[in-house]
Parts: C-alpha cells; structure tokens; sequence
C-alpha cells in the first residue's frame, strides 16, 4: 500500500481556527501548533486515520513491533520529544489544550527551545 500524503492525516479533523499548522518536510508526521503566540503553544502531531498507515509510523517513527502509537502527540513545543498528553481521540486533545495551559516552569522550558 502506498503511503498516504500528510494532508490527508488530518483531513478527517476540525482543526481549530487559532491552531497553525507548522509542519516541515523533514518531519516524520504533520502537526499544529495550537496557538500563534510560540511561548504558550503546545505543539500538536497527527498521525493517520489508517490503522495501515499507523502501524508503519508506530514501527518506523517510535518502534513499536506489535503496538499502535496514540494518533496524537501533545509535546511541549516543537523541539519537544517528552509527550505531555496522548489520544486517539481529537476532540479529547483539543478539550485538554484549552483547559491545560502552560505553567510559568513550562514556559520557561520553552524558551530554552525557541
């Protein structure tokens, strides 16, 4: 099976209007930052809605044989390789960036990555 492109990853999906996409070509995934302002955005990856698609990224990108990683990635910025929140569910990602903002300890992390 042929991979499929990065925009239909997310395609399924309500992004936020705030949310930026911020993928580069070099990436292993697509993904978001969730708000325009670098300091208080988490960084958000998407990974397939195609089971298929996912279980080669689980291998390839976190090698993982026999297990399928969560769709989404909540890091703390990009840069960030810690994962702060995963889901498989979008809306529950969402629901967690509005009520989980940034602590004065995460936003000093974050400029040590910027």
């Amino acid at each position: 099976m042929e991979a499929l492109k990065w925009s239909e990853y997310y395609k399924d999906l309500d992004i936020p209007t705030t949310w930026k996409h911020v993928s580069y070509g070099n990436d292993a995934l697509p993904s978001y930052q969730t708000s325009e302002d670098d300091l208080n955005a988490y960084h958000v990856w998407i990974d397939s809605h195609n089971t298929e698609e996912r279980k080669r990224n689980s291998l390839d990108i976190y090698g993982l044989k026999n297990e399928l990683a969560p769709r989404f990635h909540v890091v703390l910025c990009y840069g960030g390789e810690e994962n702060i929140y995963t889901s498989d569910n979008f809306d529950n990602v969402v629901e967690w960036v509005k009520h989980n903002p940034k602590t004065k300890e995460q936003i000093n992390l974050t400029k040590e990555y910027l």
